[in-house]
């Protein structure tokens, strides 16, 4: 989780946030961004990293961008999340 990019958005896939949802968030994400997780795809405009633990385990499922990770993430913030993260993409393709 070294790299962060402002293209990425990490799951945690470590064994409670799986406990607490998060195959339902790969799910979600997978399905709204047609794309799949971990797939290296330049031409996705977000891509899907999975993390084996985000250090908040008891708040899971979790979810980091560049800048900040959510915990217990459902529905209503995963689109907050990448509307937040189209628009800044956005931006900086304009600036480009």
């Amino acid at each position: 989780m070294s790299e962060d990019s402002n293209n990425k958005l990490y799951i945690c896939r470590a064994a409670r946030c799986r406990k607490n949802g998060s195959d339902r968030v790969v799910e979600v994400l997978e399905k709204v961004l047609k794309t799949k997780i971990d797939l290296a795809n330049p031409t996705d405009m977000i891509q899907l990293e999975s993390v084996l633990c985000m250090g908040q385990c008891a708040y899971g499922p979790n979810v980091k961008t560049s800048t900040k990770i959510y915990t217990g993430v459902e529905n209503q913030i995963l689109k907050r999340i990448l509307v937040v993260m189209k628009s800044k993409l956005s931006s900086e393709n304009k600036l480009s």
